[in-house]
């Protein structure tokens, strides 16, 4: 799925074919225009495929990004969801009228696992679906805080080691953020917008909210 000219203003649409030169931006509506219910909304266009129209966030949150998906012959939203941030769909397919998109679902859960453990585990797994073993929060949480270590120190430039050790300090709180994760899922659309997300299977990743 490619992602074409960014637009935040823009909340209408006009079909074309795939010969057909794309009509030029104006005020005045244009035959077939049909405007998309996103008055509430700062999006990107992202996308179409699979006969769906696919919107993102113009701003993510804890590494996580939300989309939207609509029908282009009604103007109707049929599904949103939160991905991990800089991930891809891994599928997009329309199977007789079923829409079926792979990605990698990012959620933020009420509470840290890292601080709560497993009765906060439990809540995020209700929360998620997810059925798989809980991720390692522990080393995620470590791993974030030192690449952010990492990247803040890089900029500063100076001695790296003491900065490190002074960024990490500053971060010694960061355990008791609420945990994100993120698994591969397969959501299933029907027709009458009727969605299942089904996890993969795979592992789950974890790591702290902003």
């Amino acid at each position: 799925m490619g992602r074409a000219g960014d637009r935040r203003q823009g909340n209408s649409l006009v079909a074309v074919s795939d010969a057909a030169k794309p009509p030029s931006c104006q005020k005045k509506a244009l035959p077939g225009e049909r405007k998309l219910p996103i008055s509430d909304l700062t999006v990107y266009f992202l996308g179409y495929a699979g006969g769906a129209i696919f919107l993102t966030d113009a701003d993510g949150a804890n590494n996580t990004i939300g989309f939207y998906v609509f029908d282009p012959k009604t103007g109707q939203k049929r599904f949103t969801d939160t991905t991990k941030l800089d991930s891809k769909f891994a599928r997009v397919a329309n199977d007789n009228g079923t829409l079926k998109l792979g990605y990698i679902r990012g959620l933020t859960g009420p509470c840290s696992v890292v601080t709560d453990g497993a009765d906060c585990w439990s809540k995020i797994a209700q929360q998620s679906g997810y059925t798989g073993p809980a991720p390692d929060c522990v080393a995620g949480y470590k791993q974030a805080a030192e690449s952010f270590a990492a990247d803040a120190c890089k900029a500063q430039g100076g001695d790296q080691k003491k900065c490190l050790a002074e960024q990490l300090a500053r971060r010694a709180d960061w355990d008791k953020a609420p945990s994100v994760i993120a698994f591969d899922v397969i959501t299933a659309i029907a027709a009458d917008n009727s969605a299942t997300v089904t996890p993969t299977g795979t592992p789950a990743q974890c790591w702290p909210s902003d």
